[in-house]
């Protein structure tokens, strides 16, 4: 079957973009689960570590990053897996961003990591890194909110110089939430267009 290059009529043109459109925005539409569910596991560790320090003498808090951060990191690719099965489509925007959270969660690991054997607080690093991976991505998708999300995330990151470790805890708990969880749920409510 040979390849032809024919001109479209404008009608033909108008469908071919809105289909393109509305393939995007179903790519979009894919990562709220990511941005939901992170925005709702992280500020729960964050929380829960800052929880036993400040009421608790329980020996070990930063066990909730232990046990919450692997368990998310699996339930997250077993979703996708599973969903990957269902949607064979996918666009190289697509490709990019799933490798782009795929290494940024495995970087994440690593900072914790470096900054256990260095024994220094992971936060300002942690969203420095979550900053780079939601701008970029809000830049992809052109999906604002999560720009947005990128700018406060960098923010956070440079705040967290000027607070104590404890208090970085509801600092990353409050830029989660703003910048994960709020456009995950404004990107589950978007009307499609």
């Amino acid at each position: 079957m040979e390849l032809q290059d024919k001109p479209l009529d404008p009608q033909e043109s108008l469908q071919l973009i809105q289909k393109f459109i509305s393939g995007e925005r179903h790519n979009i539409r894919r990562f709220a689960f990511s941005l939901i569910f992170w925005g709702i596991l992280i500020p729960v560790a964050a929380l829960l570590q800052y929880f036993l320090i400040q009421f608790t003498d329980f020996k070990m808090p930063w066990l909730s990053w232990a046990i919450l951060m692997p368990a998310g990191f699996i339930s997250t690719i077993l979703y996708f897996k599973s969903r990957g099965k269902k949607d064979k489509t996918t666009s190289s925007k697509g490709i990019f961003l799933r490798w782009l959270f795929i290494w940024s969660g495995v970087t994440y690991f690593l900072l914790a990591f470096l900054c256990i054997a260095l024994n220094t607080t992971p936060m300002p690093f942690m969203l420095v890194l979550t900053s780079l991976l939601i701008g970029v991505s809000g830049l992809v998708l052109h999906y604002k909110p999560m720009f947005w999300g990128g700018i406060l995330f960098f923010l956070a990151a440079i705040a967290c110089v000027f607070i104590t470790p404890i208090n970085q805890l509801l600092l990353m708990a409050i830029a989660l939430i703003l910048g994960y969880l709020l456009p995950g749920i404004l990107l589950i409510r978007k009307k499609p267009e």
